[in-house]
């Protein structure tokens, strides 16, 4: 069980980590502080390994393609998810999210990392990662959390009025 488990801290420089996912070997995890920064740290060396400002605004949400070699990260204010190597920092793609209002949900890659979507309170954006293209933009009031389908491309979001939907 977990109470067996030795418990490592990693102490942030500057910004405080709001956001942290794993890659899918597990070596490392990346990070997003709220000072825009990107963290990349190595778990076995227990040093980081990129430490880069890629926003303008706090991270609130990060997530690793399934084969490890993109991260993509969304800010809250300055309107972008960014796509960006984890070992270097290479920003890959960006995409604008639409609308004037701040984003406070989550970004994730789909199954076969071939789409990425970002939500927000009110809404969801899918893009084409090959294609660089918005495909779509599902609307949904008070958007709690949304999720990729493990097996194929459908979107389940929660909302605050007692509602799954289903795309």
């Amino acid at each position: 069980g977990l109470g067996r488990l030795a418990r490592e801290t990693l102490t942030t420089d500057g910004g405080n980590a709001e956001c942290v996912a794993w890659s899918p070997n597990g070596a490392v995890i990346a990070y997003g502080q709220d000072d825009g920064t990107v963290v990349v740290w190595n778990m076995k060396s227990a040093r980081p390994v990129l430490r880069k400002n890629l926003h303008h605004a706090h991270i609130i949400s990060i997530d690793w393609s399934s084969d490890g070699t993109k991260v993509a990260s969304l800010a809250s204010q300055d309107r972008y998810v960014r796509v960006w190597e984890p070992m270097s920092g290479k920003e890959l793609q960006k995409f604008e999210l639409p609308g004037e209002h701040d984003w406070s949900g989550a970004v994730g890659f789909n199954f076969d990392d071939s789409l990425l979507a970002a939500d927000s309170r009110d809404q969801v954006v899918v893009w084409d990662l090959a294609s660089g293209k918005e495909l779509h933009s599902f609307g949904l009031t008070q958007i709690a959390q949304v999720a990729w389908s493990p097996v194929d491309n459908r979107i389940a979001a929660s909302s605050k009025h007692r509602r799954i939907t289903i795309w």
